[in-house]
């Protein structure tokens, strides 16, 4: 055997076992969770139950509140991101939201109440806050029904 063979195929195992480790690495950051649910309210889905995928959890800055955020199937468009509260007193848990695939995320303000951003199309930004107590679907807000009159505050970018 060569010096070059000798250093050749050690270089070369070294090189591929790094490759599986970084690509096995990598997915384990990029994939979310899958989250199964036990002794809770069961999640209306298309998929099996415990399919959901969990994305986040905060509690509200008054403590008494927890939301979380799942993603589901897109064949059941108007669930597909849904977000539940739950009373941390209570145990008791409800969905206060339903949306589909542009609602882009939710937040807790200030004074413990929900803030969800919506994409109402290029270049437009529809927000609503929620109580803790109150549930909303985007599906009652389809064909031009989103507007301040209804809660909503939209907001267009003039310019990229």
């Amino acid at each position: 055997m060569s010096k070059k063979e000798i250093i050749f195929v050690p270089a070369l195992l070294l090189i591929f076992s790094l490759c599986v480790v970084s690509f096995w690495k990598l997915n384990s950051y990029l994939m979310p969770q899958k989250t199964v649910q036990k002794n809770s309210l069961l999640l209306k889905t298309n998929r099996p139950q415990g399919s959901l995928l969990h994305w986040d959890s905060e509690v509200s800055p008054n403590g008494l509140y927890r939301g979380d955020s799942y993603t589901g199937d897109y064949a059941d468009y108007f669930n597909y991101y849904q977000l539940f509260i739950t009373n941390l007193t209570t145990g008791n848990k409800q969905k206060v939201y339903a949306g589909d695939s542009h609602t882009l995320g939710w937040k807790w303000t200030d004074d413990s109440k929900i803030e969800i951003d919506y994409d109402c199309g290029s270049g437009c930004l529809a927000t609503k806050i929620l109580k803790t107590n109150e549930s909303v679907s985007i599906a009652d807000y389809q064909d031009g029904k989103m507007s301040e009159e209804n809660g909503w505050k939209v907001k267009f970018t003039k310019s990229f």
